[in-house]
C-alpha cells in the first residue's frame, strides 16, 4: 500500500508502506513533526517522516471481525495531550498512542458501536462518531467516555453521523449523511440540528474549519455547502 505527498506546486512523491495489503485510511499531522496515519487491514499505526520513512506499531488487540477479516483503526487526529488518538472500528475502541510509540486502549461500553471518525475539541476532550449506536462520544485524555445519542438515532438505521471536527464557537460540528442535516454538539452534549436546504438531493458527508470560520462540508450530491455558527447554510454546486 502507498503513502504520497504532494507539494502546494502540485509535485506527488510515493512512499511504500511496509506491510502488503495495510489499508492506510486516516492520516494527521503529529507533535513531533511527523505525519501519523492508520492501517485498517494491518491493525497498525504508522509513523512517516517527511523524508519517508515509516515506522509501523502493532496494536496490541485484536481487530477481527466475525468472519476474520481485520477491520482495524480507521482515523486519526492529533490530542490535546500531545498524543495521537485513533478508533478502532471493529474492537470498539479510543486508542492512544504517544510520539515514542506506545499504545493505550479504551473499550466504549456497551457492544458494536462501531467508532469512525475521531476529532480534538476546544474543550480539551476528544470527540468521535458512532456508526453502530447512532451517537456522538466524549473521551477525556484520561479515558473517561461519554456518549450523547443523536436524535432518532438509535432506533434508525443508518442515521449516524458521517463526519466530524471542532468549529470556532466552541462547539462540535458533524454530518448525518442519510438525516440530510448538520449537527451542533456542545461540550455539555446539547444537540442543535440544521437540515439542508435541498433535502430531497442531499447526503453531507465530510465536514472542516474553514479558514473564513465558517464550516464547510462535502455533499455527495455534487455540492460543496457551508454553515456558519448560527446555523446558516450555503450550497455550491460542482461544475462536473
Amino acid at each position: 500500500m502507498l503513502r504520497q505527498k504532494i507539494t502546494p506546486s502540485g509535485v506527488i512523491t510515493i512512499f511504500l508502506v511496509p506491510t502488503s495489503l495495510s489499508s492506510p485510511e486516516g492520516i494527521t499531522a503529529g507533535p513531533d513533526g511527523n505525519i501519523w496515519f492508520t492501517e485498517n487491514s494491518a491493525n497498525k499505526i504508522g509513523r512517516i517522516t517527511p523524508s519517508g520513512a515509516i515506522t509501523e506499531y502493532p496494536i496490541p488487540s485484536s481487530n477481527t471481525d466475525p468472519w476474520g477479516a481485520t477491520l482495524g483503526p480507521r482515523d486519526i487526529t492529533l490530542g490535546p495531550d500531545g498524543n495521537l488518538w485513533f478508533t478502532e472500528f471493529i474492537g470498539n475502541r479510543i486508542g492512544q498512542i504517544t510520539p515514542n510509540g506506545v499504545i493505550t486502549e479504551f473499550t466504549l461500553p456497551g457492544v458494536r458501536k462501531f467508532p469512525t471518525v475521531i476529532t480534538t475539541g476546544t474543550d480539551g476532550n476528544l470527540w468521535f462518531t458512532e456508526m453502530g449506536y447512532s451517537a456522538i462520544g466524549r473521551i477525556t485524555p484520561e479515558g473517561n467516555i461519554t456518549e450523547f445519542p443523536l436524535p432518532d438515532g438509535p432506533s434508525l438505521a443508518n442515521s449516524h453521523a458521517t463526519g466530524i471536527t471542532a468549529g470556532p464557537d466552541g462547539n462540535i460540528w458533524y454530518t448525518r449523511g442519510y438525516n440530510k442535516v448538520i449537527g451542533q454538539i456542545t461540550p455539555d452534549g446539547i444537540i442543535t440540528e440544521f437540515p439542508t436546504p435541498t433535502t430531497d438531493e442531499s447526503y453531507p458527508s465530510d465536514i472542516t474549519l474553514g479558514t473564513d470560520g465558517n464550516l464547510w462540508y462535502v455533499d455527495s450530491w455534487r455540492k460543496i455547502g457551508r454553515i456558519t455558527s448560527s446555523g446558516e447554510i450555503t450550497e455550491f454546486p460542482i461544475p462536473t
